[in-house]
């Protein structure tokens, strides 16, 4: 019991990593594009 009681902690933890991964570049993106606005936006 113990091994799929591993087995299933890690499989939640790498999903957690790939949405925050992606959550986190998202955000990123995100930030970019708002500060491409506001250059644009001050030329």
């Amino acid at each position: 019991m113990s091994t799929v009681s591993y087995n299933f902690r890690v499989l939640v933890c790498t999903k957690a990593a790939f949405a925050f991964n992606i959550s986190a570049r998202f955000s990123i993106n995100a930030d970019f594009f708002v500060i491409s606005l506001l250059n644009n936006k001050g030329k």
